[in-house]
């Protein structure tokens, strides 16, 4: 058994469920790209999923475990450090050049 962490929600399963949850996941993609790319509709994985009765136990979580900010890890952090130690030294001898303020400021992904 290992437990699927996300945001305080958890999902036990074993190595056995994670390949079923795994091969139903990957049906009901293919299944959403032929809808997408044979017929021109919109992706609707989602909606297949809240559908599929194998994922019942997890609706209540299902908006945590899809939230964006939990595949994101130190992104965030990494850009912010990026853009601090290498383009804002790059930018500093044309400071005077610009008639912009040079200022960063990075956020996490709040929408779906």
């Amino acid at each position: 058994m290992f437990s699927v962490a996300m945001k305080g929600s958890s999902w036990r399963m074993s190595l056995d469920d994670f390949g079923e949850c795994h091969k139903k996941i990957c049906v009901l993609s293919q299944d959403a790209a032929a809808v997408v790319k044979q017929e021109g509709g919109d992706n609707d994985l989602l909606g297949r999923i809240q559908r599929d009765p194998y994922f019942a136990p997890i609706l209540g979580q299902l908006d945590a475990l899809l939230d964006p900010k939990t595949f994101i890890g130190c992104a965030p952090q990494q850009v912010a450090k990026f853009l601090t130690e290498e383009v804002r030294p790059l930018l500093e001898p044309y400071k005077s050049n610009m008639d912009v303020k040079v200022d960063f400021v990075v956020s996490t992904v709040t929408g779906k």
